[in-house]
């Protein structure tokens, strides 16, 4: 659109999600090309993305604007406070969520604590896989597998557990994420290149883990050994979303 609208002094906005190949893509093409393909604007859904936006060889205008999230009318605080519920919610798929990877530190962390908990909600093709590997690895008393919810449901759901968790290989800001945050729900995810290292402060309002195993487990068992710790975190998740990525806010 950008080449017929523009010499009619039409802006075009274009809005980037990720920094998977496809919007790799676009940047190259629709930002850093050649100027009649140029967008008038980019929105990035993270600063991450938005740096590498960035070019000498653009007129397009650069912006940081997360897509935001509702502030939570209930916060999270699960009627177990003996056992660390964790949860995962999104796409059951390999590439980028990498979910059996994911799968399986849920289900290596289950053995290591049996006061831990690990619930995936999603749909995807992977399903049956998932399901195998948690029989495979003995941990279906710990390790659960549950449909998709719609966005209402899933929020309840998410405000019963204690933990979020994200193993993704690229992310750009997740409004799952932001989601469970706003409900106080802490988060430790992967350390990737993305909005999560924008949105998480580490040891602050949630955690960033070098690996899947050891050091994923060592964060878990922090909070499972310490609950003001997790409840002070998960007030400082909520603090995050109020002041910074509120739909208000963005």
């Amino acid at each position: 659109a950008t080449q017929y609208l523009k010499p009619f002094n039409i802006p075009v906005i274009g809005v980037m999600h990720s920094n998977d190949t496809f919007y790799q893509g676009v940047i190259t093409k629709f930002i850093h090309g050649k100027s009649k393909n140029q967008l008038s604007t980019a929105v990035s859904v993270s600063e991450y993305i938005n740096t590498i936006c960035e070019s000498q060889n653009t007129k397009t205008q650069l912006l940081n604007i997360p897509c935001g999230t509702p502030e939570a009318k209930k916060s999270a605080f699960p009627e177990s406070q003996e056992i660390l519920k964790v949860i995962y919610a999104g796409r059951l798929v390999v590439q980028q969520k990498q979910i059996l990877k994911l799968t399986k530190a849920f289900c290596d962390a289950s053995k290591v604590n049996s006061n831990l908990e690990f619930s995936i909600y999603g749909n995807g093709d992977k399903e049956q896989s998932i399901s195998a590997l948690i029989n495979h690895e003995r941990a279906s008393k710990n390790v659960k597998l549950f449909k998709a919810l719609p966005p209402k449901e899933i929020i309840n759901k998410i405000q019963e557990h204690h933990v979020f968790t994200l193993m993704s290989d690229y992310e750009g800001m997740p409004i799952a994420l932001m989601e469970a945050m706003a409900c106080g729900v802490v988060p430790i995810c992967l350390n990737e290149e993305s909005g999560i290292n924008e949105i998480i402060e580490h040891g602050v309002n949630g955690f960033i883990v070098k690996n899947r195993g050891k050091d994923y487990q060592d964060k878990l068992q922090l909070l499972v050994n310490d609950r003001s710790l997790w409840e002070t975190m998960s007030k400082n998740a909520i603090a995050t979303i109020e002041q910074k990525y509120s739909s208000e806010i963005t």
